[in-house]
């Protein structure tokens, strides 16, 4: 059986609820509920989305902390309390763009109206506002200061897994007429675009990434979508199609393998389905061939 090793996400989740457990203890009035939620929902894949989650969660707390104050002060029962403050909250965090926002805006609003009264409504919202800040800065410290994520590494190793798969894909499917390949390229370009956002989100604000390279991932990032386009549009189509020498040339040249018994003659005349397979396939192969170059530093 295999088993899968803990993520570094995982592990500093894990250590932001040490440590914000630990200052729960040792800080008089601190919720450790509070904090350690804050902690646990902040710690972010990259560090730019760390300081904005940050940032963004700092205006939800706010947000939540006097939607849950005004709520107080109306003569109200808890419950409906809650559920106009959590409406207010979602509402406001949806018109400013931080809809990340939300989860701790609303839990915010949760946590200060079915707290405990032994102090002012005032004073409570006060400690509820420095338990989640220090939440969020305890999992924003960490994540940016232990191991920061290395996105530049990560997108290359999905762009890599993507051209693997890509021309696996491309074999099996004309050459064992197999389809099944496709639904792993999906799930890879997905993940690849998902990394290439990421990067090109922290490129302007940190140096310590290439900007080069993470130009050649992006434009790698549009043959890749070209590659699953016209493969998509392959497997629609019956794959035993005569085949011109000019792609025959470019399957031998780009994954090892050609169809000299189904060559078409160099002064035959394509029409038809025969044209359509091999323009999809000429123009699959020319973007595989680009995803095939590698990046040369100052190029």
């Amino acid at each position: 059986m295999h088993i899968k090793y803990f993520g570094m996400r995982t592990v500093k989740t894990g250590l932001a609820v040490l440590v914000s457990s630990f200052l729960a203890t040792v800080i008089p009035g601190t919720d450790a509920f509070n904090i350690t939620f804050a902690s646990v929902i902040c710690i972010e894949t990259s560090m730019v989305s760390s300081l904005k989650a940050g940032f963004n969660r700092v205006i939800g707390t706010f947000m939540g902390a006097m939607s849950a104050l005004a709520m107080l002060y109306l003569p109200l029962s808890n419950p409906v309390r809650m559920s106009v403050g959590v409406m207010l909250v979602i509402y406001a965090c949806n018109r400013l763009g931080i809809k990340r926002s939300i989860g701790i805006s609303a839990s915010v609003v949760i946590l200060i109206i079915a707290g405990r009264r032994d102090v002012t409504p005032l004073e409570y919202t006060m400690r509820r506002i420095l338990d989640t800040l220090m939440g969020i800065g305890v999992a924003t410290f960490i994540n940016l200061a232990i191991a920061p994520p290395d996105l530049m590494r990560s997108t290359r190793e999905t762009f890599t897994k993507f051209r693997n798969t890509a021309s696996a894909t491309i074999s099996e499917m004309l050459f064992l007429e197999l389809d099944e390949g496709l639904s792993d390229l999906t799930s890879d370009l997905e993940s690849f675009k998902t990394s290439v956002k990421a990067l090109s989100e922290e490129i302007p604000y940190l140096r310590r990434y290439d900007v080069g390279e993470s130009r050649y991932l992006q434009k790698m990032e549009r043959q890749a979508e070209r590659v699953y386009i016209h493969l998509e549009s392959l497997a629609m189509m019956g794959r035993s199609q005569p085949v011109t020498r000019e792609n025959n040339v470019m399957l031998r040249r780009l994954i090892g393998i050609d169809f000299p018994e189904r060559e078409l003659p160099a002064d035959g005349t394509v029409t038809g389905e025969i044209a359509i397979f091999n323009y999809n396939l000429k123009k699959l192969l020319t973007a595989l061939s680009v995803l095939m170059e590698e990046y040369v530093k100052g190029s």
